[in-house]
C-alpha cells in the first residue's frame, strides 16, 4: 500500500504574476487500486477529490486568481508539512523544505543563436542542497508544421548544475538544433521525499518548480 503526492509549480517566464500550482495525491491499497483517505492536508490546506468521486484522485489547482493563492505561494521557500489520515493506510506526516519558485532571465534574447553562448540566470536558493536542471528542448511538432523538412527527432541539451543562479551553455552544445527550428529553454528544481508510517506503508512526495519560455527560433 502506498501514497504518491506531488506539488508542482509551473510558469511561463514571460508571464507576469505568480505561476500556477497543482497539489495532488493518489493513495493505493494492497491490490494497487486507488482509494479515498479520511484527510489530506498540505500546510493545513485541504486537498479535495478531483472530478468524479469514483476517480479517487485528489487535486487542487491554484492560479493567481484563487483566494488561497497567497497561502499556496508561501509554501515555496519554506518548511511544508504533508498530513494524511487513512483507516486503510494508516497516518502519514512529513515536514520538509520546498525550494523557492524559479525565476529565469535570458538577457532579453529574441532568438536562439547557434553562434553564441547562451547565458541563463535564475534566482538561486541558498537553502536548496540539490542541483538544478537546465533544458533546451526542440519542438519537433511545431517546427515540422512550419517547415516539413525539419528533423522529426527529439533533440535536447540537458545540464544538471549547482543551484548558484548562473550557467552558460556553450555554442558548441547548440549545434544539434536546426536553423529555423523552434526550441524552449527551461529551468527546474525540486525535491523528493520518502516516508514510512507505523503500518509499514510508504509515501513518496515530489515537490517541483519549473519555468519554461515561449518557443525561440534557432538562428545562425
Amino acid at each position: 500500500m502506498s501514497a504518491e503526492i506531488s506539488l508542482v509549480s509551473n510558469g511561463i517566464f514571460a508571464t507576469l504574476g505568480n505561476p500556477s500550482v497543482q497539489m495532488s495525491g493518489a493513495f493505493k491499497n494492497s491490490s494497487g487500486n486507488r482509494i479515498q483517505v479520511d484527510k489530506f492536508l498540505i500546510n493545513n490546506i485541504n486537498i479535495p477529490l478531483w472530478g468524479l468521486e469514483t476517480s479517487n484522485f485528489y487535486s487542487l489547482f491554484v492560479d493567481s486568481h484563487s483566494e488561497i493563492s497567497n497561502a499556496v505561494n508561501d509554501l515555496y521557500g519554506s518548511e511544508v508539512t504533508v498530513e494524511v489520515e487513512s483507516s486503510v493506510l494508516g497516518d502519514f506526516s512529513k515536514t520538509f523544505y520546498l525550494p523557492e519558485k524559479v525565476v529565469m532571465n535570458l538577457g532579453g534574447i529574441s532568438a536562439l543563436s547557434k553562434s553564441q553562448n547562451l547565458s541563463i540566470t535564475w534566482n538561486a536558493d541558498t537553502l536548496n542542497t540539490l542541483p538544478v536542471a537546465l533544458l533546451i528542448a526542440y519542438n519537433k511538432g511545431k517546427s515540422i508544421h512550419i517547415d516539413p523538412n525539419m528533423p522529426n527527432q527529439d533533440l535536447q541539451v540537458i545540464k544538471v548544475v549547482p543551484d548558484n543562479g548562473a550557467y552558460t551553455i556553450p555554442a558548441s552544445d547548440l549545434q544539434i538544433f536546426p536553423v529555423g527550428g523552434l526550441v524552449t529553454v527551461n529551468v527546474m528544481r525540486g525535491i523528493q521525499e520518502h516516508t514510512e508510517n507505523s503500518s509499514g506503508n510508504h509515501a513518496l512526495i515530489n515537490g517541483v518548480t519549473y519555468v519554461t519560455t515561449i518557443e525561440f527560433e534557432v538562428v545562425n
